[in-house]
C-alpha cells in the first residue's frame, strides 16, 4: 500500500515540479499566478492538470489554442512517481522514508534546471535542508540516534571538501556546487559517512570529465573539475558558446560567471583535492 501511495504521490509532486523547474530559474513565485498555456494565456483548469492522464486525453496539446505541449511534463511526473516508488520499496516500513521522499524531488529538480540552464538554485537547496532536517531527525527516532550525527558529519565533510576546493581555485568551482555537496552529504550521511566519502572519490575521479591521472588514486582525484584540452583551447579562443556556457564556473546561485573548469590552475587544484580527500578518508 505504501508503494502504491508513494507512486501517486510522486505523479502529483511531480506535476508540481513542472512548475518549480519552469518558474524557479526566472525567479517567479511557483504559487501564483495559476498555470496557464504558455502559448494562448488560457489558465489550466483542473481536470486539463491530471498528471499524465490530461496530456493522453488531449492528445499533448492545448484545449484552447491547439498549439502543443513538450512531452516533459509527463516523463516529469512518470519520473518523479518512479523515483518514489523506488524509495518507497527500498525504505518502505521505515520513518526515514518521507525525508528521501523530499530529497529525490528536490534532487530531480535541480538535475533538471542544472541541464537546462546551468545554475543550482538556493531556493531548492534551501527546501532540501528546511524539510529534509526535522524529517531527518524522524527517521533517527526510528532507526537510531547515531544516524542523525553520521548525517551532520556527512553534510559537513561534503560542504568542507568542495569548499576548501572552492576556496584555492574559485575560477574552478561555484558556491552552488558547494551548497549542493552539503546538501548530498547531510542526506547521504544519514547512512553512513563512508557512503558520503565513497560518492566524492567517484565524483572526483569521473574518467568522463579528463584522461589524466591526478593523484595516487587509480582514477584521476580531481577530473572532474578538469576540461579536455581540446575544451580548454577552444575557451580560450571563443567565448559565450554552448561549450564554454556549459562548463563554466559557477556563482553563489549556480550561474556560469567564468572560464570553463580546470582551465587554470588544475595542477595545484588536484594535488589540495587529493590532501583533502586522503585525510578525510582516515577518519
Amino acid at each position: 500500500m505504501i508503494v502504491v501511495l508513494s507512486g501517486l504521490l510522486g505523479l502529483v509532486v511531480g506535476s508540481f515540479l513542472n512548475v518549480v523547474i519552469h518558474r524557479v530559474p526566472q525567479r517567479a513565485s511557483v504559487v501564483r499566478p495559476p498555470s496557464a498555456c504558455p502559448s494562448c494565456g488560457t489558465e489550466i483548469q483542473p481536470r486539463d492538470n491530471i498528471p499524465v492522464l490530461s496530456w493522453l486525453l488531449l492528445r499533448g496539446r492545448c484545449r484552447s489554442c491547439s498549439a502543443p505541449i513538450s512531452i516533459r511534463y509527463p516523463l516529469v511526473e512518470l519520473a518523479t512517481a518512479a523515483l518514489f516508488v523506488a524509495l518507497a520499496v527500498r525504505y518502505q516500513g521505515d520513518l526515514v522514508l518521507p525525508a528521501y521522499l523530499v530529497f529525490g524531488a528536490c534532487l530531480l529538480a535541480v538535475a533538471l534546471i542544472d541541464l537546462e540552464h546551468f545554475i543550482v538554485p538556493n531556493r531548492i537547496l534551501v527546501v532540501a535542508c528546511v524539510l529534509g532536517v526535522p524529517l531527518l531527525v524522524l527517521g533517527a527516532v526510528d532507526d537510531g540516534w547515531g544516524h542523525l550525527r553520521s548525517s551532520v558529519l556527512g553534510g559537513a565533510v561534503g560542504l568542507a571538501l568542495l569548499l576548501a576546493i572552492h576556496l584555492v581555485n574559485p575560477r574552478g568551482m561555484g558556491m552552488g556546487d558547494v551548497k549542493l555537496a552539503g546538501v548530498l552529504g547531510l542526506y547521504v550521511g544519514f547512512l553512513g559517512v563512508g557512503h558520503v566519502l565513497f560518492g566524492l572519490f567517484l565524483d572526483l575521479n569521473s574518467p568522463i570529465a579528463a584522461g589524466h591521472p591526478g593523484g595516487p588514486f587509480p582514477f584521476p582525484i580531481s577530473s572532474s573539475l578538469r576540461a579536455p584540452r581540446s575544451m580548454v583551447s577552444r575557451s580560450r579562443t571563443t567565448t559565450h558558446t554552448s561549450t564554454n556556457w556549459r562548463n563554466s564556473r559557477r556563482d553563489g546561485e549556480g550561474r556560469s560567471v567564468g572560464p570553463p573548469h580546470g582551465a587554470e590552475h588544475s595542477p595545484a587544484y588536484g594535488q589540495v583535492a587529493d590532501t583533502i580527500f586522503t585525510a578525510l578518508s582516515r577518519m
